[in-house]
């Protein structure tokens, strides 16, 4: 409840619904179609937690991932972040967190599961956040 979620996936309906699921789950959710709309979103958005989907055209969500871990922790640098993907897990797997992902999910995604990442997306950044504060 009250998690700012931004969601990044070039497909309309997959923002859609992911937005009606997390609204539904009280979280306040912003939706993007790129990797660019998604930079513009950090900004104003200041997320909690990044979910991107892996393909996208006009650079994916490594990419994006990539773009948002250049920014100052305090813009969003360090927000939790999840790749969805279509294509199989194995394929992703190693080099999502090596990247900087936190979790991978494939699509189609299970609703409780899905909300249940974001959920634990959301616990980690808290927990960051307290860790980096106490240092």
């Amino acid at each position: 409840e009250g998690v700012r979620v931004l969601f990044v996936d070039d497909d309309e309906d997959s923002r859609i619904i992911v937005r009606c699921v997390l609204d539904y789950c009280n979280a306040s959710t912003a939706t993007a179609a790129s990797a660019s709309e998604a930079m513009r979103q950090m900004h104003a958005v200041k997320p909690d937690v990044l979910i991107t989907d892996f393909a996208m055209p006009g650079g994916d969500g490594y990419e994006l991932l990539r773009r948002v871990r250049s920014l100052p922790p305090e813009h969003g640098g360090a927000v939790p972040a999840a790749l969805v993907t279509a294509t199989p897990l194995e394929d992703h797997w190693t080099r999502a967190r090596g990247a900087g992902f936190s979790a991978v999910m494939r699509k189609p995604v299970d609703i409780d599961a899905f909300c249940s990442l974001v959920a634990a997306l959301a616990e980690q950044g808290r927990n960051h956040q307290q860790q980096r504060r106490s240092a």
